[in-house]
């Protein structure tokens, strides 16, 4: 079965639907599109303040996407870019980038800022994920601590059985 998965997942289709079936995720979900979002504005904002322009900095930051679903939104935004629309119009008619994302980029569009609005929105997302994250382990913890207080409970309780058995055997 894992072989089967990880085949699936090696060919481009499968890895999109997978990329697809992660981002639906309740839990999982969420997290990795802040995740994304934060890696493509973090790229995307140090690549345009670097000097390089926009498209070339959209086709970097297209083969560093680790999720496949939002590196076809980023050749889209590449596309838009193209036809005069600027990012953050193509960031809304791809209804994948969340929309605190698209007005930040928007207003950063706006002011002839959008370098440091892009590394602002890299920075809020990368923040919101570490909260996002912290969250979830200290509600993790407790189902952990439960879980191995029932397994040596589980190992106590064999262990008494064994002994106790022990007694019956007649001699």
């Amino acid at each position: 079965m894992a072989l089967a998965v990880r085949v699936w997942v090696s060919a481009p289709r499968g890895r999109l639907q997978a990329d697809r079936l992660l981002l639906s995720l309740p839990v999982l979900g969420p997290l990795t599109l802040q995740t994304e979002v934060a890696r493509f504005a973090r790229i995307t904002g140090t690549l345009l303040k670097s000097g390089v322009p926009m498209l070339g900095a959209l086709a970097v930051v297209r083969e560093m996407m680790g999720n496949q679903v939002l590196a076809h939104a980023v050749d889209g935004l590449g596309d838009g870019v193209r036809g005069g629309a600027g990012l953050s119009k193509p960031m809304a008619d791809s209804r994948i980038f969340p929309v605190l994302a698209i007005h930040m980029v928007k207003v950063g569009e706006e002011t002839g800022r959008l370098d440091e609005m892009l590394l602002k929105v890299g920075a809020t997302f990368e923040s919101d994920t570490r909260k996002t994250l912290k969250r979830l382990i200290s509600l993790v913890e407790p189902g952990i601590i439960l879980f191995m207080g029932l397994v040596v409970g589980f190992i106590v309780v064999a262990m008494l059985m064994a002994i106790l058995s022990i007694t019956d055997i007649p001699i």
